[in-house]
């Protein structure tokens, strides 16, 4: 009997103080949404003011000069008996140039994509059960289950049926379970 009125404070107390404790973090975190809001709006209307206070940054570019290729000096020719072709000399890129072709690259063509449709997927095997991982993993893992969960059930049916544990706390339990 002793028990009784802990039972009912345990039973009934928790989920009152737990109902208002959680109304009161309710109905705070609406004030921190409705503070939020209000800011917002404080900070979209000041928006078009400093829109309009803030003037386009001048940057001054330096100036760079063109490049000019550099042309290598023609090649000395020794003339021979056999007709001349004059060589045209190239020009030598300079280093800005040969930088910007490292770091932007040309870009590479797309690799040839057929317009033939692909071949259908195959279908994957029904894969037979593997009985070494079901017996040694899953199986016992499943029977240890049943078995402890059998031994919970029988220890309390038989701790009801000797009165080991009160009417009182049988209901607590029960009320609990459901």
């Amino acid at each position: 009997m002793e028990a009784l009125p802990i039972i009912i404070l345990l039973v009934l107390g928790i989920p009152i103080v737990l109902g208002m404790w959680l109304i009161n973090r309710a109905l705070n975190t609406q004030r921190q949404i409705e503070q939020i809001w209000r800011r917002l709006g404080e900070l979209e209307s000041k928006v078009p003011e400093a829109k309009k206070d803030a003037s386009p940054a001048v940057v001054a570019k330096p100036e760079v000069a063109p490049e000019q290729p550099i042309i290598a000096p023609p090649p000395v020719v020794i003339p021979s008996v056999e007709a001349v072709t004059p060589e045209i000399p190239t020009p030598i890129p300079s280093r800005a140039a040969l930088l910007r072709e490292i770091i932007n690259p040309a870009p590479t063509p797309p690799p040839f994509v057929s317009q033939e449709a692909p071949p259908p997927m195959e279908q994957p095997a029904s894969r037979a059960i593997n009985w070494e991982q079901f017996m040694g993993v899953k199986g016992f893992a499943w029977v240890g289950g049943f078995a402890l969960f059998l031994g919970i059930a029988f220890f309390v049916k038989y701790s009801f049926d000797n009165n080991l544990i009160s009417p009182q706390l049988r209901m607590a339990i029960g009320f609990l379970a459901g």
